[in-house]
C-alpha cells in the first residue's frame, strides 16, 4: 500500500491533468466562437468560471498548512504563519528585585523563592520564571497573560508574587527549577581619580582613563560610556547611560563599584556587554 502522502499527490496530479485538458478544450471553443463573431453564451461562461474555481480550490488544498497565509496578519507584513520562538531571557536574578516603573524586553528568571512586587508601570514583555509555588496576589487592573505551571519542583512555597495596578506581565511561570549562576569575581578597583557631574546636554566626561565617579543630573540626556573600570555611577531623571558598542561581535567589559538608576531610569545596552 502506498503511503497516504504519495496517494494524495498522485490524485492531485491526475485531477490537475484532467482539468487542464478540459479547460484547454473550453478555451479553444470560446476562442473559435469569438473569432467567428459569436458572443459567449451564458452557459459557456459559467462552465469556464466553474472549472477555474475548481482549479483554484485544488491548488490551495495542495499548499502545505505551514505555508498558507495567516488571515489575521496585517497587509504588508510577512503573511506566513511563523514558528513562535520563546521570548529572550533578558535577565537572570538570584534575589527578588524591586520592580518599579521599569521595562524588560523579554523574560526574567528569579532563582530564589522570595516575595517580588510589581508596582505601577512596570513592564515585562515576556514571562517571569520563579521557583516552586508562590501565592499570586493581584491588586487592581493589570495587563497579565496568566499563570503557567512548569515541570520543576513544587517547593519552595510561602512567598508571594504581587501584581499591582497598571503593570504588564506576559506570564507568571511557576515551578521553574533554578539554574546555577557562574562564579563572578569581584570587580577590580578603579584607577581613575576624577569625579565628574554632568548638568547639561553635550557636556563631556573627559578622558575615560582617568574617570572614577560619574553623575548625570536631570535633563542631561543619553551619555555613551566607553568600556572600562569605574567607581560609582549615578543617573537622575531625563538622563541615561549607554553601554556597549553597536554591531560588535565581542562583548565589551564594564566594571563598576556601584550603579544607581534613580526614577526607574533605563540602562541602554546597544551591544553585547559584560557588567560586573
Amino acid at each position: 500500500m502506498k503511503p497516504m502522502t504519495n496517494m494524495t499527490n498522485t490524485m492531485i496530479q491526475a485531477m490537475r491533468k484532467m482539468m487542464n485538458q478540459r479547460i484547454r478544450r473550453a478555451i479553444s471553443t470560446l476562442t473559435a466562437n469569438r473569432r467567428a463573431g459569436a458572443f459567449f453564451t451564458p452557459h459557456e461562461l459559467r462552465t469556464f468560471l466553474a472549472w477555474l474555481l475548481t482549479v483554484t480550490m485544488v491548488l490551495n488544498s495542495a499548499v502545505p498548512v505551514a505555508a498558507r497565509p495567516n488571515p489575521t496578519t496585517p497587509a504588508g507584513a510577512n503573511s506566513l504563519l511563523p514558528v513562535q520562538a520563546p521570548p529572550v531571557e533578558a535577565a537572570v536574578i538570584r534575589h527578588a528585585p524591586q520592580l518599579n516603573s521599569g521595562r524588560i524586553n523579554g523574560s526574567a528568571r528569579q532563582l530564589t523563592g522570595e516575595t517580588v512586587i510589581f508596582n505601577g508601570g512596570m513592564v515585562i514583555t515576556g514571562s517571569l520564571f520563579v521557583p516552586g509555588t508562590p501565592q499570586l496576589v493581584r491588586n487592581g487592573t493589570q495587563t497579565f497573560g496568566g499563570t503557567l505551571t512548569g515541570t520543576g519542583s513544587a517547593q519552595p512555597t510561602g512567598y508571594q508574587v504581587t501584581l499591582n495596578s497598571g503593570i504588564t506581565l506576559g506570564n507568571l511561570v511557576t515551578r521553574t527549577d533554578p539554574t546555577a549562576l557562574p562564579s563572578v569575581a569581584a570587580p577590580p578597583a578603579p584607577v581613575g581619580t576624577r569625579s565628574v557631574s554632568l548638568n547639561a546636554p553635550g557636556q563631556s566626561i573627559g578622558d575615560p582613563a582617568t574617570l572614577r565617579n560619574l553623575t548625570l543630573n536631570s535633563g542631561v540626556g543619553q551619555v555613551a560610556v566607553p568600556p572600562g573600570t569605574y567607581g560609582n555611577f549615578t543617573v537622575n531623571s531625563g538622563s541615561g547611560f549607554v553601554f556597549g558598542v553597536a554591531n560588535s561581535a565581542q562583548p565589551t567589559v564594564y566594571n563598576l563599584t556601584n550603579l544607581t538608576l534613580n526614577s526607574s531610569l533605563p540602562l541602554r545596552i546597544v551591544g553585547p556587554v559584560i557588567l560586573t
